[in-house]
């Protein structure tokens, strides 16, 4: 899981909307070769950055290709948790701790992602 904090500007707003941390396709060629992960969770909107305009939202600053990205880590059979929030609980003002996470998604019908409840165990501090 990949903390950021950017949940807690969640909101109907452009910055939340639009310009949020994302990964680079270095970084998921890193998470698949290197790192092996099997999932990755983040509390952006996405793994990739916003790649597109709207009339009233000019260009984002992009580096490299959102569906690189993406297609980098779903290629490699990585399962993509995104819009998480309240990581920060997880974290308790650490900046990193082992937990045990369970992701049960929401089945649809002929859909390629949905909604899913996350929960966490935290492992004791002994």
């Amino acid at each position: 899981m990949l903390y950021t904090g950017w949940d807690k500007k969640f909101g109907f707003n452009p910055e939340y909307l639009f310009e949020w941390p994302y990964i680079i396709e270095e970084a998921a060629e890193y998470l698949v070769e290197k790192k092996k992960v099997k999932a990755l969770g983040v509390d952006t909107l996405s793994v990739g950055s916003w790649d597109g305009r709207l009339p009233r939202h000019g260009p984002v600053a992009v580096k490299g290709s959102p569906a690189r990205v993406r297609c980098i880590l779903l290629n490699a059979g990585i399962i993509l948790i995104e819009s998480l929030r309240n990581l920060d609980l997880v974290l308790d003002g650490r900046k990193s701790r082992r937990a045990y996470f369970i992701y049960a998604p929401i089945a649809f019908k002929d859909s390629d992602g949905g909604f899913c409840r996350v929960l966490a165990m935290i492992f004791s501090e002994a």
